[in-house]
């Protein structure tokens, strides 16, 4: 098994993402936020949950209002 930096491996999966978040059409974005939100929603874990902690998103990520 060959050997990989993983901080460069790091680095250039979340350049690729970034770029694919900010370059992501309106209406694409939406219909993925609204599928995580779903895949979310169902998961026993949240649903059993006494205390959710969250953040608010930045534009190019996951919309969490």
């Amino acid at each position: 098994m060959p050997l990989i930096n993983v901080r460069k491996r790091k680095h250039e999966l979340r350049t690729r993402f970034k770029r694919f978040r900010a370059e992501c059409p309106p209406e694409l974005k939406k219909s993925l936020d609204k599928r995580l939100f779903e895949r979310f929603a169902s998961l026993e874990e949240y649903r059993a949950a006494d205390v959710l902690f969250a953040y608010i998103s930045q534009p190019i990520e996951c919309d969490t209002s």
